[in-house]
């Protein structure tokens, strides 16, 4: 039978009940690291221990009752927890639903409801985590590019910009978010403050095209910034479209470079 490798707390007033866990716990190949009574305790050795799941009865000694010492403990510590519990009435299972559940478990324990509950909650916590990290670790790359980057769900409402489209909207991303592109981009297919700004609809027509000419931004203090863009759908399938992603570069100094380059030419 394979092997459930985790560190496990303990979270049972019951001390033949506590036992009899352990004793699954250890024949899954699990490391009970701790066995506690109260809720006030197994706060405390989840941030000691650190492990890796807490199995937690409902109805514990002390003044703090599982269901608490639970949201204390995955809200703060990142530690999921299964309850393993007598009691499944409505207002228990109300409260239980209140919390980041990762498992309910209903006395008499059995191994073979405690295996898979232990597996899963584990697999999910682990899952959850990474990705987490990816999420972190993309908009870490995304604020760290010199692009103005630009996203959109299907009604044409900002959902992320990063710093550099910040800077050149001059709109704070907090607020920007939620409200229609065309409100917060104020693109112009000419170099001038009051140039025609393209609407929406106007926008996302350059979804898929192949090439451009040169647009301008128009950014807060209402200077006009030239750039190239690139536009594409977002889509988490081949069948829909949910949303669009604008990549937009700066390029004054490449423009006025081959405008001098030009001037030279004419020159000679």
């Amino acid at each position: 039978m394979r092997s459930v490798r985790a560190k496990i707390l303990i979270a049972e007033d019951e001390s033949v009940t506590a036992a009899r866990l352990a004793e699954m716990l250890i024949a899954m190949g699990c490391d009970v690291g701790m066995t506690v009574r109260s809720g006030e305790e197994a706060v405390r050795a989840a941030a000691e221990l650190r492990p890796d799941l807490v199995l937690m009865d409902i109805v514990l000694e002390g003044k703090v009752d599982g269901i608490e010492a639970a949201r204390e403990i995955t809200g703060t510590l990142d530690i999921p927890v299964i309850y393993v519990t007598a009691y499944d009435d409505e207002e228990t299972i109300a409260r239980v639903n209140t919390t980041d559940i990762s498992g309910f478990i209903l006395k008499p324990l059995r191994i073979n409801q405690l295996r898979p509950a232990v597996e899963i909650a584990l697999r999910k916590h682990r899952l959850e985590r990474e990705l987490r990290y990816r999420e972190n670790l993309l908009a870490s790359l995304l604020a760290s590019l010199d692009e103005a980057i630009i996203s959109t769900d299907t009604a044409g409402a900002i959902t992320f910009m990063n710093a550099a489209a910040s800077a050149m909207t001059g709109w704070d991303p907090d607020h920007a978010t939620g409200k229609p592109l065309e409100q917060i981009l104020k693109m112009t297919e000419r170099g001038e403050a009051n140039g025609s700004p393209l609407d929406q609809q106007a926008i996302r027509d350059l979804v898929n095209r192949k090439s451009f000419d040169p647009m301008y931004i128009v950014s807060g203090n209402g200077k006009t910034i030239p750039v190239e863009q690139s536009v594409s759908s977002i889509r988490l399938d081949e069948t829909s479209a949910e949303g669009v992603l604008l990549v937009l570069s700066d390029i004054t100094e490449r423009l006025a470079v081959e405008q001098m380059l030009y001037k030279l030419y004419r020159a000679v």
